[in-house]
């Protein structure tokens, strides 16, 4: 047991059985990799729904292991949506305009969302697309963010001050979601969810020799 009364299940679960929602950041995993290679240490444990899975914190870990070949990863074992302490969250995005138009890309917004999107005339402004957009506001993101001369910041609050930039609320998933998005091999984008949970502080220092 830990602080909180929440009940841990740790065990070796085989990497090929973990079911991500979420895709990875290539330079994120290239980084992850480096520090296992130099380190031959796993510090902390994936956070795993234990019914289906689903992997809920860790997707970059996860696919450094991949890389490296081995065939168990530690987990956290969780009853995912049953447990009310673990929060599924979203990040703000802020995206930083360089070499281009702010009212550029706002335009962008509007002929890719439509009315599905409200725009706040702060400074810097505020996008929030509505609810209704969910997952397909995400795939939307990454279009967009793949197309246009932008650099993107993630943050768990609205910053505030951000220059020459826009902050980007986009709709909150749930966890039936995020279930469902790693069930149908279908994952997110990078950076869909945030989750909240006192399980991201549990190390456990796992020689990487233990996992193969």
């Amino acid at each position: 047991m830990i602080p909180g009364k929440i009940k841990l299940e740790i065990a070796l679960v085989g990497v090929r059985e973990l079911r991500p929602h979420e895709k990875v950041i290539p330079g994120r995993v290239a980084a992850i990799l480096d520090s296992l290679v130099k380190s031959g240490v796993l510090r902390r444990p994936l956070i795993v729904d234990g019914k289906t899975f689903t992997v809920i914190d860790g997707h970059h870990r996860l696919e450094a292991l991949r890389v490296l070949g081995v065939e168990k990863a530690p987990a956290i074992l969780v009853d995912y949506e049953g447990d009310n302490s673990i929060i599924v969250d979203r990040w703000v995005r802020v995206y930083e305009i360089r070499g281009g138009d702010r009212e550029e890309v706002l335009q962008g917004f509007k002929s890719i969302f439509g009315p599905s999107i409200s725009i706040l005339n702060y400074d810097p402004p505020i996008v929030e697309i509505r609810e209704e957009m969910k997952g397909e506001a995400y795939r939307a993101l990454e279009a967009l963010e793949l197309a246009s001369n932008i650099v993107v910041k993630f943050r768990a609050e609205k910053p505030r001050k951000a220059p020459n930039s826009l902050i980007i609320l986009p709709p909150k998933i749930s966890k039936a979601e995020v279930v469902e998005a790693a069930l149908n091999g279908k994952p997110f984008p990078p950076k869909t969810t945030r989750h909240v949970t006192m399980l991201k502080n549990v190390e456990l220092k796992v020689r990487l020799s233990k996992l193969q």
